[in-house]
């Protein structure tokens, strides 16, 4: 298999674009779309390559709790978000073609979506940036895009 980028980390938010209207289509009420918007959230990533995990911990803040997401390459995993958006997912990430991100599939259970999630790390000397691009597509053809882009801040 060819070089996989290793998305590892911890990550710090800098930049929402677009994500209100993602939150709205998913059920977010007000407050707490309001609330995740405000607060730039903190975020360590796991990724193992060699098992072909990735789980990712957002380290709690003074509005949001802290929480855990475990996800697999290739294989779909049911996620309960019943206490976030009410919903319910499966979930699969795969790894992009050009090996330098990652893609996670979130299909919303009763088809009424699918939320993508491309994550690619971008480097330069003095700084690494995650930038993580949404799109949420329905079945009647509409489609909504944001974007979401986090300073790498150390290790795990």
């Amino acid at each position: 298999s060819s070089k996989r980028m290793n998305m590892s980390g911890r990550y710090k938010l800098i930049s929402n674009e677009g994500m209100d209207d993602i939150l709205t289509a998913e059920g977010f009420p007000w407050y707490k779309r309001s609330a995740i918007l405000r607060i730039f959230v903190t975020q360590r990533c796991e990724h193992d390559c060699a098992n072909h995990t990735i789980d990712y911990y957002r380290l709690p803040g003074a509005i949001l709790p802290a929480g855990e997401y475990h996800w697999f390459f290739n294989k779909w995993v049911r996620m309960d978000a019943a206490h976030e958006s009410g919903r319910i997912y499966f979930v699969k990430c795969e790894y992009v073609p050009s090996g330098d991100g990652i893609k996670t599939i979130m299909r919303e259970s009763n088809n009424e979506y699918i939320l993508e999630q491309k994550e690619f790390l971008k480097r330069t000397q003095l700084k690494v940036t995650k930038i993580m691009d949404y799109t949420l597509s329905y079945p009647d053809g509409r489609v909504i895009k944001a974007r979401r882009i986090f300073d790498r801040i150390g290790d795990l």
